[in-house]
């Protein structure tokens, strides 16, 4: 997934714990990008969106080079990679590709699901968003069985909640 989505999801905090891949340690020079879902099958805009996304990838290729260079006199190689990263990393679009691991009790899991699967929520988020109630409906339906996943107008699956506690 890409940070973006990263970003959106780590605003629910309550009930929720997460472990995200450091783009300070991990090396972005060969990094994936997670093409929105608005643009996917634009011909046009992919490429003009690829554009972008390779030259944001070389320019942090080059900063990360010439940091290395600048901070040559930190002698611990590892540290001087550290800081060279998390400078370079400023030039990374939102669309990189991260890891990360999400725990959550089923409170949270149905807040975030019901905010995140409507047919107001970012695109990249919902797809997630509904992929995660097949699989929580599916391994523990007495808590998400009553999610309701349906073809919203925009002609993309999108998830409701059937029956409201009043």
């Amino acid at each position: 997934m890409s940070r973006s989505l990263t970003h959106e999801l780590v605003r629910h905090r309550a009930g929720f714990a997460y472990s995200q891949l450091s783009q300070r340690y991990v090396d972005e020079s060969q990094a994936n990008f997670v093409v929105p879902p608005a643009i996917v099958g634009d011909e046009i805009l992919e490429k003009e969106w690829r554009a972008q996304v390779d030259e944001a990838q070389r320019s942090y290729v080059r900063l990360v080079e010439h940091l290395m260079e600048r901070y040559g006199w930190v002698a611990d190689k590892v540290h001087r990679r550290k800081m060279s990263r998390e400078a370079a990393r400023g030039v990374l679009p939102n669309s990189t590709e991260t890891k990360i691991v999400v725990t959550g009790n089923a409170r949270a899991w149905r807040t975030m699901l019901e905010l995140r699967s409507s047919e107001g929520a970012e695109l990249e988020i919902r797809r997630c968003a509904v992929a995660i109630i097949k699989m929580l409906s599916r391994e523990s339906p007495a808590f998400f069985s009553d999610f309701e996943i349906y073809q919203a107008d925009d002609r993309r699956e999108a998830a409701r909640i059937v029956y409201h506690k009043v």
